[in-house]
């Protein structure tokens, strides 16, 4: 395993402690057995995570894009704007319904978002201000 990148062999130590996990359940090795097998730690993963993020200038260029006199036009900003704004993946702006923008605590907000990993979060919703508001 010496090829495999540290994330990688974590998931499958993840792996052979569950099935060792399910062995001692099952009555298949006893629970000290179970607790050696189990006792070997994560490999540390090392480095920065690479992002490729939007500078202010680029996000209000994208913003601009949508033709907002039209009704595709305005459909379209309020996707790029989730998207940008709220930092909304792909599918759960795909999975989005009107019932989970609510008003809370005075702020407007995606209540009870279910995410990557059916994490639920509550997203705030930043509003935009305008030049004429001011």
């Amino acid at each position: 395993m010496e090829s495999l990148s540290p994330s990688t062999i974590n998931v499958r130590l993840s792996a052979v402690r569950k099935l060792v996990g399910e062995a001692r359940r099952a009555g298949m090795i006893d629970q000290e057995e179970a607790a050696s097998l189990t006792d070997i730690p994560n490999l540390r993963q090392r480095g920065t995570r690479l992002g490729n993020w939007l500078t202010r200038e680029q996000a209000k260029e994208l913003l601009a894009v949508p033709d907002r006199s039209t009704l595709k036009g305005k459909r379209d900003y309020v996707i790029l704007a989730l998207l940008v704004g709220c930092a909304l993946r792909r599918n759960e702006l795909a999975e989005l319904e009107v019932e989970i923008v609510q008003q809370r605590e005075g702020r407007w907000v995606l209540a009870d978002l279910e995410g990557k990993g059916r994490r639920i979060r509550t997203v705030a919703i930043g509003l935009e201000e305008r030049e004429d508001q001011r």
